[in-house]
């Protein structure tokens, strides 16, 4: 079981792989943005959604190499980049609704 400053680490790290994911990604979309507009519609309208493609296969690698901290990182990070987009979707639907 790894102590707690590793776990701190590893959570870090987590949290920094879930980051750069979804920042390569983002980049990835926006370059294909050209011949297929509907996954970039789809990636800023249900990142939340999308990215559990990719936040569950590395949860479960995180438990399966006892590392709770790599887990719990890329939970926060995960729930922090559905958040925002919960909140940016909220801001653009509101002033939308009224016209």
């Amino acid at each position: 079981m790894p102590d707690e400053e590793q776990e701190k680490t590893y959570g870090g790290v987590g949290f920094l792989i879930l980051v750069v994911i979804n920042l390569l990604l983002f980049i990835l979309v926006l370059n294909s943005m050209d011949f297929l507009p509907e996954i970039f519609f789809f990636y800023l309208m249900f990142i939340g959604v999308a990215q559990l493609i990719y936040v569950i296969p590395l949860i479960i690698y995180g438990k399966k190499k006892n590392l709770p901290g790599f887990a719990k990182g890329i939970i926060i990070a995960a729930g922090i980049t559905f958040l925002l987009n919960a909140g940016c979707y909220g801001i653009l639907l509101v002033p939308l609704s009224n016209l």
